[in-house]
């Protein structure tokens, strides 16, 4: 993400917007989540991984998507995260509502609620990747 667009250390939460095919970026506004940026690459530090439980089951009784599951940190830069991620292992992560309650690693399923590190990369063809290091 440019790092213009927000300062370093900026509170936010994102969500893989499925229309833009980016990352959108939110920020607090008056005490409520408003979009700041649209991004195919963020890096974000002290991350939590939220998931609506209530939206989740929408999700699976009407068959239709809807936004219920993000990731909320504080901006950093993806040198800072290409910086800790080599001196520790970076873990691939997935969300699927109709498999997962919560975000998990891909290679093993595990539940994740809370990393150090994610960085966030939507690849050429318009598929987002979430990697993460693990606290």
């Amino acid at each position: 993400m440019n790092d213009s667009l927000l300062p370093y250390g900026t509170p936010v939460r994102i969500y893989f917007n499925l229309h833009k095919k980016l990352f959108s970026v939110q920020t607090k506004v008056d005490g409520r989540w408003k979009v700041a940026a649209h991004s195919s690459t963020i890096a974000l530090r002290d991350v939590r991984f939220k998931v609506s439980q209530a939206g989740r089951k929408r999700v699976i009784a009407e068959q239709r998507k809807n936004v219920h599951a993000f990731v909320e940190g504080y901006t950093c830069s993806v040198e800072e995260y290409t910086y800790i991620t080599n001196a520790a292992a970076a873990a691939a992560l997935t969300y699927n509502p109709y498999l997962y309650e919560s975000f998990v690693t891909r290679h093993d399923e595990r539940p994740v609620h809370t990393a150090d590190y994610v960085l966030g990369v939507v690849d050429p063809d318009d598929v987002p990747h979430l990697s993460a290091v693990l606290s």
